[in-house]
């Protein structure tokens, strides 16, 4: 019972987190980790955020209002950025 409760609630915060990304990301309002945390419950992981500062060096994200957004690069990629965040 244990386990497939922890299995549950694993599964529940990874579509969280997917859904968050899918969404965010293909709207102009963009994301942030204040967002992200009202949405999952939980602050950037290390990952996600060397991925955004990698995005943001390669300019397929850029920062603006304290969100981060696709670049106009980043529209033609929309797909593979995803990739850096889904679970």
């Amino acid at each position: 019972e244990g386990l497939a409760q922890q299995k549950s609630e694993t599964l529940g915060f990874n579509e969280a987190h997917n859904e968050y990304f899918y969404l965010r990301l293909r709207t102009a309002e963009g994301f942030s980790e204040s967002d992200y945390r009202k949405s999952t419950g939980t602050p950037f992981t290390e990952k996600i955020k060397e991925s955004i500062a990698f995005l943001i060096n390669e300019n397929l994200l850029t920062e603006r209002n304290e969100k981060i957004i696709l670049s106009e690069k980043g529209k033609l990629v929309t797909n593979s950025i995803l990739e850096e965040f889904i679970l």
